[in-house]
């Protein structure tokens, strides 16, 4: 049996057909269990919507509250309200395709029972309206997914969607209460995973993945030279970076697994110790340009 865990905030706009696509998925009447829904303070409609699906199918629980946890915060909470054994993640402005919970299900019967586990999935990127951007959100952002397959890498860039990610109780009771310095939920349970036990993707389009201006991160598709251009760019990029770093030291700091990434690019190592993390491969980016452009960033340090 699997709960569902949705985190809301303001999300009238697209909320029901979010809802109703889990309510119509495949499967949906045998396997699950409860759909949890965390509010973070919503200011519109969004609360309204919900005691709407509430009253019309028990297994819908509603958590209202005002304390602006933003999404990491939220969806964690919303974890340590669950209960089964496999829980999804959904966010409020997608929609499920059909087949998502059966395909998960086949897919967890090859994992080892007793191990933290998360499961993820490719998506299809769309438009506001849900017409077709591209049927693959790993081919339209020119990211691999293999790599996750490596902590090193995944330490330095996040390729894992939460809004696909199913996870099991272990992980679950492992990786929380997540540490403030966690960049995202879902590249926390990540790391967790692929540390202490495994990280599955799942080669298959799962969940049509809406784009809008409100996204909390999107799949963009637009040219380096526009985004390097682009007001504060730069400055977010860096500071990301950063945070990638100081994320990977709580994951040593909590559990005693470390990196290369944090080891050797603490704000305190030394210029040498930093260039020969870059001359030795350390950083671990698709394209030429990116590893350059890091390359910089982890000379000048943090700044």
């Amino acid at each position: 049996m699997f709960d569902i865990v949705i985190a809301t905030y303001n999300g009238e706009r697209f909320l029901k057909a979010q809802l109703d696509s889990i309510l119509e998925v495949e499967g949906f009447n045998e396997l699950v269990e409860r759909v949890i829904v965390v509010d973070d303070g919503s200011l519109d409609a969004t609360v309204q919507i919900l005691e709407r699906y509430r009253a019309l199918d028990e297994r819908f629980e509603v958590y209202a509250h005002a304390r602006g946890l933003g999404p990491t915060g939220n969806f964690a909470y919303g974890l340590s309200l669950t209960s089964a054994h496999w829980v999804c993640l959904a966010d409020q402005d997608d929609v499920w395709l059909p087949s998502k919970l059966v395909v998960m299900r086949r897919e967890l019967e090859s994992l080892p029972p007793d191990s933290p586990a998360a499961l993820f999935s490719d998506l299809v990127v769309v438009n506001q309206e849900l017409r077709e951007i591209s049927p693959s959100y790993f081919t339209h952002c020119a990211i691999s997914p293999e790599r996750a397959t490596s902590l090193n890498q995944l330490a330095q860039q996040n390729v894992v969607s939460g809004c696909t990610m199913v996870v099991n109780r272990q992980l679950i009771d492992l990786a929380l209460p997540v540490p403030s310095s966690a960049c995202m939920h879902d590249w926390w349970l990540a790391l967790v995973a692929r540390s202490f036990g495994q990280l599955k993707f799942v080669d298959q389009p799962l969940v049509l993945y809406r784009q809008h201006d409100n996204n909390a991160v999107g799949a963009p598709n637009v040219s380096m030279i526009s985004r390097l251009m682009s007001k504060g760019y730069l400055r977010k990029v860096i500071d990301n970076f950063w945070a990638s770093v100081d994320q990977a030291q709580s994951l040593s700091q909590q559990y005693g697994e470390s990196t290369k990434h944090i080891e050797l690019l603490r704000s305190n190592a030394s210029f040498t110790k930093r260039l020969r993390f870059i001359l030795n491969g350390g950083i671990l980016r698709s394209s030429w340009y990116a590893r350059l452009f890091f390359s910089v960033v982890v000379l000048l340090g943090r700044v």
